[in-house]
């Protein structure tokens, strides 16, 4: 692992003997993180700029966010926090614009194109209106044409490209690896049973409702209630169904810590089963590289895909 810092005073420091390190991937966020700890002979000036290079690859390109420099008898102890590049489309708020039957490049190419990214998304687009609202960042103005309309996220590689997160065509076996810990966890809180909405802002009620059958199974109850009134007919129903899928993203996981770097990609899928639960395919949705005192070790978070039974009806 060698780590590269540019600083403000244009500067390049070389790191190839962090004490400690964390490097983490999550289809929960816009942006890796990556955070070390590492000692210096002398103070260095303010860290702008972060790569990070395994077996002659980049695997994260980022800005740092805050650096802490601590001097005692033993000399300087840096520490950093960086967010990868996507951090610029995640900071910067997209403008308030209803566009016409556009395409996830026409988006790309809008919000994201200024500051420098490029558009690898395939051949997505509405033939609707399509509306990114106040407040919106330039990230989720994309990412959230995408996913109504696929069901799938956008990803922001270290070469400041947009793409598409895909499953894997292929599923590997997870025992694969030396699994030195495995945990099975279960979020009873997070799924979401039942959406109550209105569709026109003259409604007094909530009289559509969208279900999960799955819930009624699991004997969870937990409702929301949404006002889709300002948004396109597209968005709207799209965006139900999407809001109870995504709570239950992180209903059934599987923890998995190997020793090494596994340089896995997210969204790869697996099989696994052992004597406490057969887990059947699962999707990693997350992965931490962690070096410290311990030693170095990946920490896999994998999620089960799980079917929602969705029902719409009306009172």
């Amino acid at each position: 692992m060698i780590i590269i810092l540019n600083t403000v005073d244009n500067k390049q420091i070389t790191i190839k003997d962090a004490v400690e390190f964390n490097f983490t991937q999550s289809t929960d966020a816009a942006c890796d993180s990556f955070w070390a700890t590492f000692f210096v002979s002398t103070a260095i000036d303010e860290i702008v700029e972060v790569r990070v290079m395994q077996n002659d690859r980049i695997i994260f390109f980022g800005y740092c966010d805050c650096q802490r420099i601590t001097r005692d008898e033993n000399g300087y102890k840096v520490f950093f926090y960086a967010r990868s590049c996507a951090g610029i489309l995640v900071d910067n708020e997209a403008e308030p614009t209803t566009y016409e039957k556009p395409s996830a490049t026409q988006l790309v190419f809008s919000v994201a194109q200024p500051y420098g990214f490029v558009s690898k998304l395939p051949e997505i687009y509405s033939d609707s209106l399509y509306e990114v609202q106040k407040g919106a960042s330039c990230f989720s103005a994309i990412n959230k044409f995408v996913k109504l309309l696929t069901g799938k996220q956008i990803y922001v590689t270290p070469k400041k490209e947009i793409i598409c997160l895909e499953k894997s065509e292929d599923v590997r076996e997870l025992e694969k690896y030396k699994l030195l810990k495995t945990s099975f966890v279960i979020n009873r809180s997070e799924p979401c049973s039942k959406i109550n909405f209105k569709k026109q802002s003259s409604n007094v009620k909530y009289l559509i409702h969208t279900k999960s059958k799955t819930c009624d199974e699991l004997r969870i109850d937990r409702q929301k209630y949404i006002n889709l009134s300002a948004i396109p007919q597209w968005q709207r129903e799209n965006t139900v169904i999407d809001t109870i899928k995504s709570s239950f993203e992180r209903y059934k996981i599987l923890e998995a810590v190997v020793g090494g770097y596994a340089e896995e990609p997210l969204n790869q899928r697996y099989r696994y089963s052992d004597d406490i639960c057969d887990y059947g395919e699962l999707v990693l949705s997350e992965k931490q590289y962690i070096c410290d005192k311990y030693g170095a070790r990946t920490k896999l978070v994998l999620r089960k895909d799980i079917d929602i039974k969705e029902i719409t009806y009306v009172d």
